[in-house]
């Protein structure tokens, strides 16, 4: 059961380092936090996106499995190939719901609930 509350706290957390990560290339796209400058909304920045969620999972893994992992026998243990896939899908989902949702906002086709055509 200490496995688990284990497991979860480190998902959490690297859950969290990658949505920082992510928040900061958006806010970092077309103009800085700091200063006067106004940011070009052609030239937003989307994030991470699935692709760099998926190899920020591959660094995690690197880190959990590799680095930190070869210290615990339990983990050195574990089937690799399933470990790294768990971490690169793992890297690809934390980041997806924001992709998708600033996807969906700068779609302009998408339907209205007013039930009129956008002009």
């Amino acid at each position: 059961m200490a496995g688990v509350a284990v497991h979860l706290g480190i998902s959490v957390f690297w859950a969290a380092v990658v949505d920082a990560v992510d928040r900061r290339r958006r806010l970092d796209g077309g103009g800085r936090r700091s200063g006067l400058a106004v940011a070009d909304p052609r030239s937003e920045r989307r994030g991470l996106g699935v692709v760099g969620g998926a190899v920020a999972g591959l660094i995690i893994a690197i880190l959990d499995l590799e680095i930190i992992g070869r210290r615990y026998p339990a983990i050195r243990e574990l089937p690799k190939i399933p470990q790294y896939l768990d971490h690169i899908v793992f890297g690809a989902l934390v980041v997806r719901p924001r992709a998708e949702s600033a996807g969906w906002a700068s779609n302009r086709t998408a339907p209205s609930t007013s039930g009129r055509r956008p002009r």
